[in-house]
């Protein structure tokens, strides 16, 4: 058996189209949709993701912003969690049969690393997994996934290293501005005031606008008092 992980659904259902030439069965795994159909005497399954369905996040001892200074964030390493719950489960119900794996996910640094933490997901479901594959597509047209899933290559795991590292560097940017901010502001609560990794660097803009809008305001109404 094979069972092909997507990153979306939509990408699930078209792809298991191509794949069996139309001739494909939709089913559901609890609330999941899987798209199953025989290739190769062989049968197939086709699940789709939602993007990440496993969040880094920090241990629950440290959401308590008012006693852990933000600083401390930096060195505490980060949680991974199921999101999709019900994704994860469907998955761990279609590794009865110990299938050979083809991750679909999209081409790229995000597409890897969504790919990897399913496939460590699954490991972690069943230790005897060992059939992994990639297949790498750039459009999900007939031409591109049948050339893709007959050319299957290896998982880059340097490639989902990368997007790994971003997704931690952006949870403790994020996380630790955003808490300096709004501790700062006395701005808690529903009001907090987020801060990310790219519109931190608006903050040196925002002030110094700010003062200069001041200057202005202030030699208008110097203007206005002397006329």
């Amino acid at each position: 058996m094979k069972l092909v992980i997507c990153e979306k659904n939509i990408a699930a259902r078209r792809i298991a189209y191509i794949l069996s030439q139309g001739k494909v069965h939709s089913t559901h795994v609890g609330t999941i949709p899987v798209y199953e159909f025989i290739k190769d005497n062989e049968p197939w399954s086709v699940i789709g993701l939602k993007g990440h369905i496993i969040n880094l996040d920090y241990p629950s001892g440290f959401n308590q912003w008012t006693k852990i200074p933000p600083h401390e964030l930096i060195d505490v390493e980060p949680c991974k969690n199921v999101s999709e719950k019900g994704i994860a489960s469907a998955l761990q119900t279609l590794l009865t049969n110990t299938p050979f794996i083809i991750v679909a996910t999209d081409f790229d640094r995000e597409g890897e690393l969504i790919g990897v933490e399913v496939v460590n997901l699954l490991k972690s479901y069943n230790t005897n997994i060992k059939d992994i594959k990639r297949a790498r597509y750039s459009a999900i047209t007939p031409l591109e996934i049948n050339t893709a899933f007959g050319n299957l290559t290896e998982v880059d795991y340097n490639l989902s290293s990368a997007g790994e590292a971003r997704q931690v560097i952006d949870l403790v940017w994020g996380a630790v501005l955003t808490r300096f901010i709004s501790l700062t502001s006395r701005r808690l609560g529903k009001d907090f005031l987020s801060i990310g990794r790219y519109n931190h660097r608006h903050l040196p803009c925002w002030w110094s606008g700010k003062k200069k809008l001041r200057i202005l305001y202030q030699n208008r109404i110097g203007r206005l008092l002397l006329d």
